[in-house]
C-alpha cells in the first residue's frame, strides 16, 4: 500500500503510539470519530461500527451523480 504525503500524515496521526485514545479526530454528528475507534483499522482488530458509519457518511455527503456504491447485506441488516 502506498500513501501520499497527506495520507501518510493522517495514518501517523491516528496510529502513533502514546497518543490520547479519547481524542476526537473526526467531528461527526452521527458517530464517534475518536482515535480509539479508528485504531480498529489495524490488522487483526474487530472493526468498530462507528468507523463504518464514518465511511458511509463520507460517501453519502461526497457522492457524485455517476458514482454508486453498495453496502454488504451483513452491514445493512
Amino acid at each position: 500500500m502506498r500513501f501520499d504525503g497527506d495520507e501518510l500524515a493522517v495514518a501517523v496521526f491516528i496510529f502513533a503510539t502514546g497518543m490520547e485514545e479519547s481524542e476526537r479526530l473526526v467531528d461527526d454528528e452521527h458517530c464517534d470519530g475518536i482515535r480509539k475507534r479508528l485504531l480498529s483499522l489495524q490488522t487483526g482488530q474487530q472493526l468498530f461500527d462507528d468507523v463504518i458509519n464514518l465511511v458511509v457518511g463520507m460517501c453519502t455527503r461526497h457522492k457524485d451523480a455517476s458514482m454508486s456504491w453498495w453496502l454488504l447485506t451483513t452491514f445493512s441488516v
